[in-house]
């Protein structure tokens, strides 16, 4: 999931207004909203796009758009199905 809070700070950071970002990305803006508001996930496209046009770096970027630091937690836990048998 993103950190959409610091998605959104970055935007506001760089001055951009939302409109011109959304047109960048290639979505409306009510998308854009959604999508800030974490009701709808970033393309891979869009989060590459954003991260440019934002001037991130790779470290910026991952903080945003990738959960790395409960990615190896919620991993460690997972826990899977138990096969059952064949019959």
């Amino acid at each position: 999931m993103a950190n959409t809070n610091l998605i959104y700070t970055y935007i506001q950071d760089s001055g951009y207004k939302l409109q011109y970002v959304a047109s960048v990305l290639h979505i409306s803006s009510n998308t854009l909203r959604h999508k800030l508001l974490g009701e709808t996930q970033f393309k891979l496209d869009e989060a590459e796009r954003l991260s440019t046009m934002l001037g991130l770096t790779m470290a910026e970027r991952d903080a945003c758009f990738f959960d790395t630091e409960n990615r190896f937690s919620r991993s460690a836990t997972l826990e899977l199905p138990k096969r059952g048998k064949r019959q």
